[in-house]
């Protein structure tokens, strides 16, 4: 094997939809699920495994493969060797599994020397615009990361400074949600009632602010107080957006029920997985029942 590289799911603790207009966003790697590729070189034309449980998930790689050629200029026939990719993230469940595949996608391009690096994450969020109508680049930086980062759509990351270790859980209200539907309601929300939607959006950057300030102290009694109200303000507004039915409701409605002091989405919403806050660790029986993933 001459290459490998892993790149990884992501979570958001706050700014989902309203970093497409230039807020800002706080992103972590979700390092449980990934997508790694091994590749052997050779001048054979290209042999590809997928060892996945999703049976969508080679037809997934090749939709994006054509878009990222057409970005470098080069053909199907261009690719040669021996590709096993090894993809773990869930499709549809808010994980950044598209941008995963991307970030996967244009490194190995960057190992065969048709990209620069620096060009990584400009590239992925080109076709990450081709398959959700728009994408701020969040996801591709909870891709490309190792640790937590406050980011702007332009492209502006910084570190997080987390100085206490939340009870933070993540878990699957087995609901799928479609990225691209989701982006288009909270934009009609935002044209045909600018006042709502600009204050929808006001609550998300402060639930932003909030958890910044939040992770930043040495106090965890006071970290949980005010990264509770982050996740609450955050909540209210997928809440509002009217992005949280069906099965995800009642998911986070059981969440609370079984002691979780704070509880939203985790991506676009509409489905997917949920960010959940606990003021001690749950119980390994309330963890199985209701798939609680720690963070």
């Amino acid at each position: 094997m001459d290459y490998s590289k892993k790149s990884y799911a992501k979570w958001i603790l706050a700014g989902e939809h309203t970093v497409l207009r230039g807020g800002p966003a706080l992103v972590f790697p979700f390092k449980k699920y990934f997508i790694e590729f091994n590749y052997t070189n050779s001048s054979n034309e290209l042999a590809i495994t997928v060892n996945s449980s999703q049976d969508a998930m080679e037809m997934f790689f090749w939709g994006i493969v054509e878009k990222a050629l057409h970005i470098v200029n080069k053909k199907r026939s261009d690719l040669t060797g021996e590709l096993n990719i090894n993809a773990q993230i869930p499709i549809g469940g808010g994980l950044g599994s598209s941008s995963a595949l991307c970030v996967a996608l244009m490194s190995w391009f960057e190992y065969l020397g048709w990209l620069d690096k620096s060009n990584i994450f400009a590239a992925s969020r080109e076709i990450e615009h081709i398959i959700h109508g728009e994408s701020s680049g969040v996801d591709i930086v909870g891709a490309m990361s190792e640790n937590g980062n406050l980011f702007y759509k332009t492209g502006e990351i910084t570190p997080l400074q987390i100085n206490w270790e939340p009870n933070w859980y993540i878990s699957d209200c087995k609901q799928k949600g479609a990225t691209a539907s989701c982006i288009t309601k909270v934009k009609s929300i935002l044209e045909k009632t600018p006042d709502v939607g600009k204050k929808i959006d006001r609550m998300m950057t402060s639930s932003v602010d909030k958890a910044i300030e939040a992770l930043a102290l040495t106090d965890k009694v006071r970290g949980n107080e005010l990264l509770t109200q982050s996740i609450d303000l955050a909540s209210g507004a997928f809440t509002q957006w009217g992005l949280v039915h069906g099965s995800l409701k009642q998911h986070m409605l059981e969440l609370t029920k079984n002691g979780a002091i704070a509880i939203k989405p985790t991506g676009s919403g509409g489905g997917g997985y949920v960010l959940s806050l606990w003021t001690n660790p749950p119980s390994p029986i309330i963890c199985d029942g209701l798939g609680l993933i720690k963070l």
